[in-house]
């Protein structure tokens, strides 16, 4: 054993820390190597299908049973798309201050309501409509 700086004896090479060298080394070697902007997986192909198009600024999704609801940041629409991804616009919010990184920025369906979360200027807005 080696002596440290205090004159205390050290240990070289502990199971633990070569474990820590083993984890970071698997952990290092998983990661993609794939550019930026491109995606990467086992197989090395990835593929996405649009299904919808035209919407301003969609901000987040929420399903009423099997539907999607979608809605827009900046419009505070509550957009609802059928199986051909035409969107229905089913309500809006009110007062919902657009722009930047505020507007009508989460909706969530419970128990038959849906839950909106929104900015409104000074202050935030949450509402529940059945």
């Amino acid at each position: 054993m080696k002596r440290g700086p205090a004159g205390k004896q050290r240990r070289r090479g502990t199971p633990r820390a070569a474990a820590a060298a083993l984890a970071l080394t698997l952990m290092v070697s998983a990661c993609s190597t794939a550019p930026a902007g491109e995606s990467s997986t086992t197989a090395g192909t990835a593929s996405t299908d649009s299904i919808t198009s035209g919407l301003q600024a969609p901000w987040s999704v929420a399903f009423h049973g099997g539907t999607p609801l979608v809605s827009e940041r900046d419009s505070a629409r509550i957009l609802e798309l059928d199986a051909e991804g035409n969107a229905r616009e089913i309500g809006s919010i009110n007062d919902a201050a657009g722009g930047g990184e505020g507007g009508l920025l989460g909706i969530a369906v419970q128990d038959g309501y849906l839950y909106s979360y929104a900015t409104a200027g000074e202050k935030t807005a949450s509402n529940a409509a059945s």
